[in-house]
């Protein structure tokens, strides 16, 4: 799975590519909360909820999305710096390696989730895939 890296970026029409061609991890305009939420909503099957909000005590609120009854997606609605996805172990070590913005996740299992930050070197097209990877994941049912 190639993702593109920063190694090799340039800019043509105002759009950062890899020098495969492919949409890289240069950050443009950074998705804002309501643009992020609808393509959550827009892949077939989704739900969202706020399931954790009696555990927060109302110090913060947890959106999650849902594929199938299962999380694919969650994010802190007070403080938008961050998605946590569901991801495949094999493809894990690759993407911390060549981004930055991907870490451990926030709360939870750190062998199949990562934390990708956001406003740093992960584009809102990766960040599209990554969403995508990990609704797939779920919706597969692995």
């Amino acid at each position: 799975m190639h993702f593109g890296c920063s190694a090799c970026c340039y800019v043509e029409q105002n759009m950062y590519l890899c020098g495969c061609g492919i949409p890289c991890c240069r950050l443009l305009e950074p998705m804002n909360i309501e643009a992020f939420r609808e393509y959550c909503l827009s892949l077939p099957g989704v739900t969202e909820a706020t399931p954790f909000e009696k555990f927060s005590r109302g110090r913060f609120t947890i959106l999650v999305f849902y594929v199938g009854g299962h999380m694919f997606c969650y994010f802190n609605i007070d403080d938008f710096t961050s998605v946590t996805v569901k991801c495949r172990p094999d493809v894990m070590a690759e993407l911390k390696e060549h981004y930055q913005a991907i870490g451990k996740p926030y709360n939870g299992n750190k062998r199949h989730w990562i934390s990708v930050s956001l406003h740093s070197d992960v584009d809102d097209t990766l960040l599209k895939q990554l969403v995508k990877a990990s609704y797939d994941l779920v919706k597969g049912g692995r």
